[in-house]
């Protein structure tokens, strides 16, 4: 499958993603501080991920986690290598791994990039293992 991203894309959702985990603070922070699962998803992220979508933000990023769970969660996966070597993720990797993920589950155009940065922002400021823990 073709990257569902122009490079210039790329680096203006990395971008985008760096800007919003600024605004939250640290990624992977947000059940250190005593947030829940569900109060880490930030109202910027769950209005953005609403109107990409069209559908309710918690019941869309299950839907996101089943499809994303080979790569970002199961060993072996793109995303997972990289998080277990490094305990980070590039943001570029992530845009393009999860814009994969999006147009697969039938989402293009400006409500892809909107989707990709909303749920990129959640997944890091979570936390990957946090993610893929929870049910």
């Amino acid at each position: 499958m073709d990257d569902p991203f122009t490079p210039e894309d790329i680096e203006k959702l990395s971008a985008a993603i760096d800007a919003e985990l600024r605004e939250l603070g640290a990624p992977g922070t947000a059940l250190s501080r005593g947030r829940t699962v569900k109060e880490a998803l930030g109202e910027k992220q769950r209005r953005a991920i609403e109107k990409a979508t069209g559908q309710e933000a918690t019941s869309f990023l299950a839907r996101f986690k089943d499809a994303a769970r080979k790569d970002l969660c199961e060993k072996g996966g793109i995303l997972h290598t990289q998080w277990t070597k490094w305990k980070d993720l590039a943001n570029k990797d992530i845009v393009k791994t999860f814009g994969g993920i999006l147009v697969g589950m039938g989402l293009a155009g400006s409500a892809l990039q909107i989707a990709v940065v909303a749920i990129a922002v959640y997944v890091l400021y979570l936390g990957v293992e946090a993610f893929c823990r929870e049910g």
